[in-house]
């Protein structure tokens, strides 16, 4: 099981979706056999969440981190913030999301902290997969482009904003140094105004 964005003359099923939040900000209990409920950081264990994700086939992020290396995982998340720390308020903000490399190019380098109700982990976010993450490239910031810069800020703001769940391809690794790494391979986040 996915979630998919819903189409824009998808009105009824969108009237539902902001019902159920209603219902859910205000306190009202959730069915646990209806669906999958929302990730949230919690310091106990959500049973029937988890036992609906290991059913559909996804993992939760500490069976990530209990899996030996290599191994790739499918997994819903929350991004609380990026390594290094980047306030999404400003171009010069997103400058300390990439790196100068050894040719004198540029490339994305930073890591997002995730979690879900089991654990929480840093993702790291390289090259590609961060320039299809944000929408654009390291040139464009650079270069200050101010309209790929804004959708940029925007992309971000959204991805970190509290609520907002991600669902992600992960690859866990071992490092030259013995260290276990884990790299976002995709992501697609579901905005906040439809769950």
């Amino acid at each position: 099981s996915s979630l998919t964005p819903l189409p824009f003359d998808a009105h009824e099923i969108k009237v539902l979706l902001k019902g159920h939040n209603t219902r859910v900000s205000s306190g009202v209990p959730t069915n646990p056999t209806s669906a999958i409920l929302p990730a949230a950081a919690s310091s106990r264990q959500r049973a029937v969440g988890n036992q609906k994700t290991k059913r559909h086939g996804f993992s939760t992020v500490r069976e990530c981190l209990e899996k030996p290396a290599p191994a790739s995982f499918t997994t819903h998340f929350e991004v609380s913030h990026t390594l290094p720390i980047c306030n999404p308020t400003s171009i010069d903000a997103m400058k300390a999301l990439y790196t100068k490399r050894k040719n004198g190019s540029f490339s994305f380098r930073f890591a997002l902290h995730i979690k879900d109700s089991t654990s929480e982990v840093d993702v790291l976010c390289l090259g590609r997969v961060a320039e299809d993450l944000l929408g654009i490239t390291t040139q464009d910031i650079i270069a200050e482009n101010p309209e790929k810069c804004k959708a940029a800020l925007d992309t971000l703001k959204e991805l970190l904003s509290p609520g907002s769940i991600c669902e992600g391809k992960i690859q866990s690794t071992l490092g030259k140094d013995g260290k276990l790494y884990f790299i976002l391979k995709s992501i697609f986040c579901i905005p906040t105004d439809i769950v």
